[in-house]
């Protein structure tokens, strides 16, 4: 398991969980109303049209929602490997110039950026264990999915 971290804009956390909620196109986009993903530090605001088709309608922080613009500290779990990261870059290529990021699992080394993601190989458990260690705080809890 692999986790990665980015100092990402609102508008880029934006187009990551909106192919979580909404799917990127493909086939095999495993998304429904009951396997939404689960989230920490913001709340997806979701909404399900008459067709079943799910819509990230927006993301709240501290309740309030997140700006386009504003820079975010941004880290995701990838069970899967590369799924999310290739999922996700290729919702719209366009706007990374037609660019494919695609790299083996083989591929994938401590440290080294993909698409600006720093990878992390290192055990979650491990990571969260030298966070509190360090002094770190969890937020409150809060509700991390709104559905309407």
């Amino acid at each position: 398991m692999k986790f990665y971290t980015k100092d990402a804009t609102g508008a880029e956390i934006k187009d990551v969980v909106r192919c979580l909620v909404e799917g990127c196109g493909r086939d095999d986009d495993p998304i429904s109303w009951d396997t939404l993903p689960a989230s920490s530090g913001f709340t997806m605001k979701i909404s399900r049209d008459d067709k079943g088709d799910m819509h990230l309608e927006d993301i709240l922080t501290d309740g309030k929602s997140v700006e386009d613009e504003k820079i975010y500290s941004f880290c995701y779990v990838d069970v899967s490997g590369h799924t999310l990261l290739e999922r996700a870059y290729n919702y719209d290529m366009s706007k990374h110039g037609g660019v494919h990021m695609y790299k083996a699992e083989a591929d994938i080394r401590e440290g080294e950026k993909y698409d600006g993601y720093i990878a992390h190989t290192t055990n979650v458990a491990q990571q969260w264990i030298k966070y509190f260690s360090d002094g770190g705080r969890l937020a409150a809890p809060e509700a991390y999915i709104q559905k309407s």
